[in-house]
């Protein structure tokens, strides 16, 4: 009997004290800093995409723009050759020809720095220790937004395709049918990898240039805008003069109702 009473003690004990603490973590507000953790969480990882985004985008920007010349030289010259092979070759020849030429490159080099190291001439630095250190590797935050960046773009265009092909708006369906009309007769004329070059050319050139004769980039742009409106106030007061006018409503007014008078009762 002792012994279970003693038993049914520390049972009791053990309750009383849970509870306790469950209450005192409650008014704490452990579940919000749980929730707040979680937003916490949320708030980073959208900052984190922001901040790559960010990044890739100021990357892009000092190419197109030239502000490294060495490295913008070097990848527009290897886009637009790359490109070019591509008319006569293969893009499995080219890309092995392009290994080619690198190894062709870095073999003698290391070659080179391995005879210093056996003549004891040199302390046996890799000379490309920079590239090999160089961290490639993506965060599990990374990628989960670049595939999600992915994911919403192939949403995004599914979703306008379908749009288009089933004539949700009969303008933009026009437009489209209109669009998909030229392109036979540009794929006619030209072929894709000409157009991709085209863009390449014109995406490392039309920026420069633009930076270079802003003045009077901008100047013919006000002189074409003021012919347009122009045109367009011609074409307008044309219509105005042309079309027929309105016929002129009737302005009779209606005749007032007659008051009829009550006989009166005798």
């Amino acid at each position: 009997m002792c012994v279970c009473e003693s038993s049914q003690g520390v049972s009791n004990t053990q309750l009383k004290l849970g509870w306790a603490g469950l209450i005192l973590l409650t008014v704490l507000g452990w579940p919000k800093k749980a929730r707040g953790t979680g937003q916490q969480w949320r708030l980073e990882e959208e900052r984190g995409a922001s901040r790559t985004t960010a990044e890739m985008a100021t990357k892009l920007m000092d190419l197109v723009y030239w502000r490294n010349m060495r490295r913008t030289g070097v990848v527009f010259t290897g886009l637009v050759i790359g490109l070019a092979s591509l008319f006569q070759l293969s893009a499995i020849t080219v890309l092995s020809h392009v290994l080619l030429g690198i190894m062709c490159i870095t073999f003698p080099v290391c070659l080179y720095y391995k005879l210093l190291e056996v003549l004891h001439w040199s302390s046996g630095f890799h000379p490309f220790q920079s590239y090999l250190d160089f961290d490639s590797s993506l965060t599990d935050k990374d990628t989960v937004v670049l595939v999600e960046e992915l994911v919403l773009l192939m949403a995004f265009a599914v979703t306008e395709i379908k749009r288009l092909l089933f004539i949700e708006n009969i303008i933009d369906s026009i437009k489209f049918v209109l669009l998909l009309y030229l392109l036979t007769y540009v794929g006619i004329e030209t072929n894709g990898l000409t157009l991709i070059m085209s863009a390449v050319i014109a995406l490392f050139s039309f920026p420069l240039l633009y930076k270079k004769q802003q003045v009077r980039i901008r100047r013919a742009v006000r002189a074409v805008r003021a012919v347009e409106k122009k045109m367009r106030s011609m074409f307008t007061s044309l219509y105005e003069s042309v079309r027929p006018s309105a016929a002129p409503e009737a302005t009779t007014k209606p005749a007032p109702p007659a008051i009829k008078q009550k006989a009166k009762s005798k």
